[in-house]
């Protein structure tokens, strides 16, 4: 899966497209589409079928308070966009804010009341839930791993605590590999 890179300013309509050409001829890639916001439901749901993606990126940058380090699941992906999402059955490729990650309580109920309200759409809970050491996953994958339409992925993580806590915490099928880009990965 691919997506474009959630830069601080970026053309989400040549960003989106560009990853959607890049995956068209092979049948083993597919894409997500890098949203913000602004953008509507019905406009979401054509760039779906014309592009045949398969998931949403929504991207903390893009939050509606201008707060990139405390904002709210729903300030940078809005209802109506997690609606198409449970609708189509696409996956959201959630990278969440706040200083605990994924043990901030409000990460955590936002993500039991949306994953609850939303059962179609599946949620990927990027880089551990954003947790890089063991403890936040321990606090936050008690309740994830309930969740039957969340799973984690491991992009970015090295430290070896923090994805035996995972797996040990959230079970291994609720673990994926992920990679990611190479200058945040080397970092």
């Amino acid at each position: 899966i691919s997506f474009g890179m959630p830069f601080a300013m970026v053309d989400f309509e040549a960003t989106n497209q560009f990853i959607a050409d890049q995956v068209v001829n092979d049948s083993e890639s597919h894409a997500l589409m890098l949203i913000n916001p602004k953008m509507t439901a019905d406009y979401l749901e054509k760039q779906v079928t014309q592009n045949k993606f398969i998931g949403f990126k929504p991207y903390r940058l893009y939050s509606v308070t201008g707060d990139v380090d405390n904002c709210r699941i729903t300030d940078f992906i809005t209802e109506h966009q997690i609606e198409v999402a449970h609708r189509l059955g696409l996956i959201i490729m959630m990278h969440v804010s706040k200083r605990n990650a994924i043990a901030d309580q409000d990460n955590i109920d936002d993500m039991k009341r949306l994953s609850e309200t939303y059962p179609n759409a599946k949620w990927i809970l990027a880089h551990c839930g954003r947790s890089y050491s063991s403890w936040a996953i321990e606090k936050g994958g008690k309740v994830m791993r309930d969740l039957p339409n969340v799973w984690f992925d491991t992009s970015a993580v090295t430290e070896t605590d923090a994805i035996d806590a995972l797996l040990s915490t959230v079970g291994s099928d609720k673990v994926m590999y992920g990679s990611d880009d190479i200058p945040f990965g080397v970092m």
